[in-house]
């Protein structure tokens, strides 16, 4: 049975999800494939340039305001 691609959609973590990796995590689904998901938590923000992570989204993004 094919499931359902997440490409594209928000995922919330549940309340009682307590993975310190995903908790009150919002994760923006970019690409998902039979051969794994990409995705990006939007509401934890890091010290790291993005494309130092992804290089080829180095112009995309702005600074927070």
């Amino acid at each position: 049975m094919d499931q359902p691609r997440l490409t594209g959609r928000l995922l919330v973590a549940a309340p009682l999800l307590q993975e310190d990796s995903f908790r009150r995590s919002v994760v923006f689904v970019v690409d998902d494939t039979a051969d794994g998901t990409l995705g990006v938590i939007l509401n934890r923000p890091l010290d790291t340039a993005v494309d130092e992570v992804v290089t080829d989204w180095g112009a995309t993004p702005a600074r927070p305001r």
